[in-house]
């Protein structure tokens, strides 16, 4: 498990699509950003709603310079 810094400038709670976002455009601005997520790293997801993203979610992530599987 990685260490958790002491300071940081930022701190995103939530991994899901929002805060990925957040993170990543502020981490483009030149912030130290902690992204937080609840769930461990290689848990299993048995709620598959989770995985599917809208029209404007893909929008943003492309924007953002986010390369996403077809």
């Amino acid at each position: 498990m990685p260490s958790i810094p002491i300071h940081t400038q930022i701190a995103v709670i939530g991994a899901g699509p929002v805060g990925v976002l957040a993170a990543l455009a502020l981490q483009r601005q030149g912030k130290q950003v902690l992204l937080i997520e609840a769930r461990p790293q290689h848990a299993d997801i048995r709620d598959r709603r989770t995985l599917a993203l809208s029209f404007n979610s893909v929008r943003a992530f492309e924007q953002a310079g986010v390369d996403l599987p077809p």
